[in-house]
């Protein structure tokens, strides 16, 4: 019996049989093929168009190697700009945060807009993916793609909906959850030194104001005590005034200190800064029904082909006895099946008759 790739008296791998038996089967290939082609365009026609709405974010902090980072730095009083020594002032951390649950959990509680929420039948973004939270943040988890590009430090936020104006705004809500993250008491670490400094100064405010009210209290009650030979009031007056200047001293370097603080505290706090909004996508992502059906189909076919020659190849591997075994098999099974449909026509014309 010749074998599919067994070698002839020469060496050479024989193939010629491969093409042949392609033929044979030509009508079994094409069946298969066009039923999965099929298959596949019922239902990519039946999914829905979905659409992506995409926001950027610039990197901040980093900027050392930047040109204006390094002219920011050269620069006495706007080295402020530059953030890299403290690692909550870079947008390093953009993705994590949100992708955090506690991002995700308030865009989900955001509320819709009039004419999303009549749209959908919604409040908020959250009741448009069902009623369910867990399934609430899968489908949310499921849509979003965030990420941050490892050569520039762009930030990107993409949105994928069947509704391009849902896509849209809850690619803005996550920007602006961003933001106020940012900006809220969750980065209230960073104020603590500038909250202390504050409290201290406006102690000592209140007791420059008493040291200067009881000097001015003793200049009045005393008019004449520049002329006054007493001493008594001479060392009371003179201490009213250390008192003061004293005081005065302290408040003067506490506020040199709140203005310090302040500056290292906005310093600290990472700056969101939006390069893209995101947009209303008009054309829609997907999906792209043509050019996955021509891929199933070829799939198919070459996956087909491939099963047909590997048939026949493990059959010629096979002894003859065994082969004529395996065919036996085969024509108890069609007759099987033959018998069978008999007996369902005959069903049939019972239940007509």
């Amino acid at each position: 019996m010749e074998k599919l790739t067994a070698h002839n008296r020469e060496g050479k791998l024989e193939v010629a049989r491969i093409p042949r038996l392609l033929l044979k089967h030509l009508k079994l290939i094409g069946i298969i093929t066009v039923a999965v082609s099929l298959t596949a365009a019922v239902c990519l026609i039946l999914k829905s168009n979905y659409y992506i709405s995409k926001g950027t974010l610039l990197p901040t902090g980093d900027q050392k190697s930047s040109m204006l980072g390094s002219l920011a730095a050269a620069v006495p009083g706007l080295d402020m700009l530059n953030r890299d020594s403290e690692p909550t002032a870079s947008s390093q951390l953009f993705p994590d945060i949100l992708k955090s649950r506690l991002i995700r959990e308030e865009v989900l509680n955001t509320h819709l807009p009039g004419e999303l929420s009549s749209r959908f039948n919604a409040t908020s973004i959250g009741t448009v993916f069902g009623t369910d939270s867990p399934t609430q943040m899968n489908t949310l988890t499921g849509i979003t793609e965030i990420g941050k590009d490892k050569n520039t430090g762009i930030v990107s936020i993409a949105v994928e909906y069947t509704d391009p104006q849902l896509a849209r705004f809850i690619a803005l809500t996550y920007i602006e959850r961003l933001e106020e993250y940012c900006s809220s008491e969750r980065f209230a670490r960073l104020n603590q030194n500038r909250d202390f400094i504050a409290g201290r100064l406006e102690e000592t405010r209140e007791r420059l104001d008493q040291a200067e009210d009881s000097l001015l209290q003793f200049r009045e009650q005393n008019l004449n005590y520049y002329n006054s030979s007493a001493p008594d009031l001479q060392l009371e007056h003179e201490r009213l005034i250390r008192e003061v200047e004293r005081i005065g001293k302290v408040y003067a370097v506490l506020s040199e200190q709140l203005e310090l603080a302040t500056l290292e505290s906005e310093r600290k706090k990472p700056v969101v800064a939006v390069l893209d909004q995101p947009a209303l996508p008009l054309v829609k992502a997907g999906p792209a029904r043509v050019r996955t059906t021509l891929q199933f189909g070829f799939g198919a076919f070459l996956l087909t082909c491939f099963v047909i020659v590997m048939i026949d190849y493990i059959k010629r591997q096979l002894p003859s006895s065994e082969v004529e075994e395996i065919n036996r098999w085969q024509d108890n099974v069609e007759d099987q099946i033959s018998g069978l449909r008999q007996r369902l026509k005959l069903i049939r014309r019972e239940t007509t008759t």
